[in-house]
Parts: structure tokens; C-alpha cells; sequence
């Protein structure tokens, strides 16, 4: 069902993590043990549709056992929906990534202190940049530096996206001790000049 709704081929190995994972569920439930989801928040705003496919799986879920679960239920079962979109990636790396994006937004908007309209093109350009760079980051497969010139040019051209970058550097090397290349900068603050030029005006 989720597939289809989705669009999408889950990677094989949902089979068994989500399987377990409503095993487990169903048990907590007849135990009255609710687990609350932390990152209910961000999973409702940033994967949507994954959140209701898995509303539509805790009506099933009701139908076969009886157990009416919460959308903290709900909220867990897109994330496995999620991960298994990224070829069966680790469920610990999905919440990671997921948690860098809020922050990263975090940080723009209290530079910026705006709030980013979520419904426009260029916020979904920057969520899905900062979602494959976090997937990067934590592989190890970072952009080199390759073209110091665009970054320079980049950096003097946008000084406020760069000052912002600076604080997004600093946090990616406080949290994961990695240092943002400059060809990494230089696509942050593309993207952060674009996505709050607007608003600003």
C-alpha cells in the first residue's frame, strides 16, 4: 500500500525491520506503554506523504488487532518508510539526518530571524540540499575543494548567506567534527541567499 502511494520500491529489508518494529507496537499497546516520538514534529513537516501512508497503516494496523495507535505510532513507521527509500539505510542515520535538517533551518532562521515560507520551491530546494548533504556528510563523501575562485567570488557577492554558512560550519564541527570544504560553502550559501532573498524584501 505504502508503495503505491508512495510511488516508490522499498528497499527488501523493511520487510523484516518493520515487521518487528509493529510486533513490538502491538505488544507496547496491549502494555499501555505509549513510546512518545521526539521527532514527530519534523517527520509531519518534512515527509508528509511517508506520514500518511502510515496513518493509513494504523487504520489497518486497527483493523487486524484492535490497538488504536497514536500518531507518535505513525510517526515511527514513516521513518521506516523513509529509510527504506535510501537503500535500506540505517534507521539511526535516518533519524540523524532528519534532526541536522531541522538544525541547519534552525540556524538560518535565528541568523536571519525570519521564518522560511515551507510552502515555497526554494525552501523544498534547500531541504532536499541539506537532507543529501547530511547523507554525504556522514558517509564521508564531502565535495572537495575544487574551485576557490566561485567560492570567492560566492562569498563577497552574498557576505550575509556567508556569515550565516560560517555558523552552519561551526555546528557541523562541533556536532560531527568534520570541516565544511569551501565547495560545500559555496552550495549553502546559494542556497540560503535564495531561499531567504524574498523574504527579506
Amino acid at each position: 500500500m505504502a508503495q503505491k502511494e508512495l510511488g516508490v520500491r522499498f528497499d527488501s529489508s523493511i520487510y523484516l525491520a518493520l515487521s518487528d518494529h509493529i510486533t513490538y507496537a502491538v505488544r507496547r499497546y496491549k502494555k499501555n506503554e505509549n513510546l512518545k516520538n521526539a521527532l514527530l514534529f519534523e517527520v509531519k513537516k518534512f515527509y508528509p506523504n511517508e506520514f500518511k501512508a502510515a496513518l493509513k497503516s494504523l487504520d489497518m494496523i486497527q483493523y487486524e488487532t484492535g490497538c488504536i495507535m497514536t500518531e507518535d505510532e505513525a510517526g515511527y513507521i514513516a521513518m521506516h518508510f523513509v529509510n527504506a527509500q535510501q537503500n535500506g539505510e540505517e534507521m539511526s542515520q535516518t533519524v540523524k539526518v532528519t534532526k541536522m535538517v531541522e538544525d541547519i533551518l534552525h540556524i538560518v532562521e535565528y541568523h536571519y530571524q525570519i521564518k522560511l515560507d515551507e510552502n515555497s520551491l526554494n525552501y523544498t530546494r534547500f531541504v532536499t540540499h541539506i537532507r543529501y548533504f547530511a547523507r554525504r556528510l556522514f558517509a564521508k563523501e564531502l565535495n572537495q575543494d575544487t574551485d576557490d575562485i566561485l567560492y570567492q567570488q560566492i562569498r563577497e557577492r552574498y557576505p550575509d548567506a556567508y556569515r550565516c554558512v560560517l555558523k552552519v560550519k561551526k555546528y557541523i564541527k562541533e556536532n560531527c567534527d568534520i570541516e565544511l570544504t569551501n565547495e560545500e560553502m559555496t552550495y549553502f550559501m546559494l542556497h540560503i541567499n535564495r531561499v531567504c532573498s524574498r523574504i527579506k524584501s
